[in-house]
């Protein structure tokens, strides 16, 4: 085989691949959004979107005591698909990695947010420290791989000089601080409710339903040459 048809082979072998994980992460927000709209249809009394976490729809019971059981079996269900997807999304960076750019950190970020996923299918009322730990890390290891995939995506064009006077390449970025602005403001959130018991207007919980908003639309707009 001559130098120019190995090439030829690697570069192919890299557009399959980069095939291959764009499919795997767009399913990613179906499955999200499939499991909490499921688990809101099953759930036993009315759920408080704003004013409640989406960690209410997986627990054994309800806010108000009700068997909640059918939820919560969707929800596991949905998170154990979740974390399956994002572990074989990192198994693919760390084995190809030599074939796909930034691929040992987004194989790093791929596996926290598999490992999330994994612990939030556990039930807040059963696991509550492990299903704690899953959801920070799920919702931060979500917004962190996006803001990871748009932010290294402008700087490999830049590095190349492909980003002068591309609109495109202005989105990647406005879509990077973006995301970190949203993830770092559901941060304070979180951490003002837990430290300090502060929970006025219910930003937490809001703010929890932002970042995965952000994170399911953002994520459609990385290239498919950036996987």
């Amino acid at each position: 085989m001559t130098q120019n048809e190995s090439k030829i082979m690697k570069r192919q072998e890299r557009k399959s691949l980069q095939k291959l994980l764009r499919i795997l992460i767009f399913f990613m927000p179906p499955i999200i959004i499939l499991t909490i709209v499921l688990c809101w249809w099953q759930y036993p009394e009315s759920y408080e979107f704003f004013q409640e976490y989406i960690s209410a729809l997986g627990g054994r019971k309800s806010a108000l005591g009700y068997d909640n059981h059918v939820s919560m079996i969707i929800f596991i269900t949905g998170f154990i698909m979740m974390a399956i997807l994002t572990l074989a999304i990192a198994i693919i960076y760390l084995v190809k990695k030599d074939l796909l750019k930034y691929a040992t950190r987004k194989s790093i970020y791929a596996f926290f947010l598999s490992l999330g996923a994994a612990f939030v299918a556990f039930p807040h009322d059963f696991q509550r420290v492990v299903h704690g730990i899953g959801a920070f890390l799920f919702v931060f290891g979500f917004a962190f791989f996006n803001f990871a995939a748009q932010a290294l995506r402008f700087f490999r064009k830049r590095k190349l000089q492909l980003h002068k006077y591309r609109i495109g390449v202005f989105w990647d970025i406005f879509l990077a601080i973006f995301v970190f602005i949203v993830m770092l403001l559901f941060l304070v959130f979180y951490f003002l409710q837990f430290a300090h018991g502060l929970d006025a207007y219910h930003l937490p919980q809001i703010g929890q339903k932002i970042v995965l908003i952000v994170d399911c639309v953002a994520i459609y707009f990385i290239d498919i040459n950036d996987m």
